[in-house]
């Protein structure tokens, strides 16, 4: 880490912390939707999502890789509910975790801002299943080889208001 960020991350109070982990992620999205609205405009939206897909399934793994590490976490789906809070894979959202058990962790998007905003622009929904898929299945197999992620359901694919996503982890048997 440089030391100068390091520096200045030390003298941060806990809610300072907590404001700025908040604002990386802000800018973390932010960078993502201008690049992939870049490459759309540019190249146009299959290349966008073929890029994007790409993009999000490094992503996915190596924030699950760094996550296990940093908090030492043991494969669990205990552990998996703590890394896919801490990470950006759906810091831009609100979620809750219905179902949490030794084998089964179920993730339902309540408010989708990014879709949200969409629908204020008068521009459809983004039809986001594909490459959410490829990052959450990512994020799952390289946090644990024997979680199998799955979506119930994502744009394009029908939705209510305060159900934009939703989606299933289940711990394989040996």
């Amino acid at each position: 880490m440089n030391k100068h960020f390091a520096k200045e991350i030390a003298k941060l109070s806990p809610e300072m912390l907590v404001r700025f982990a908040d604002f990386q992620s802000y800018n973390w999205w932010h960078l993502q939707g201008n690049w992939m609205q870049q490459i759309s405009v540019r190249y146009g939206t299959e290349v966008a999502k073929e890029f994007d897909s790409l993009i999000w399934e490094r992503s996915g793994k190596v924030q699950a890789w760094k996550l296990k590490e940093l908090f030492d976490l043991k494969g669990d789906m205990e552990g998996l509910v703590k890394a896919l809070s801490l990470s950006t894979v759906f810091s831009n959202v609100e979620y809750e975790f219905p179902e949490i058990t030794e084998k089964k962790v179920r993730l339902m998007v309540t408010k989708c801002t990014m879709q949200l905003n969409r629908r204020k622009g008068n521009l459809p929904e983004l039809p986001c299943k594909e490459p959410g898929l490829i990052a959450v299945e990512g994020f799952a197999q390289a946090y644990n080889p024997k979680i199998k992620a799955k979506c119930l359901f994502c744009p394009p694919d029908a939705h209510c208001d305060n159900q934009w996503c939703h989606w299933e982890f289940i711990l394989e048997d040996d």
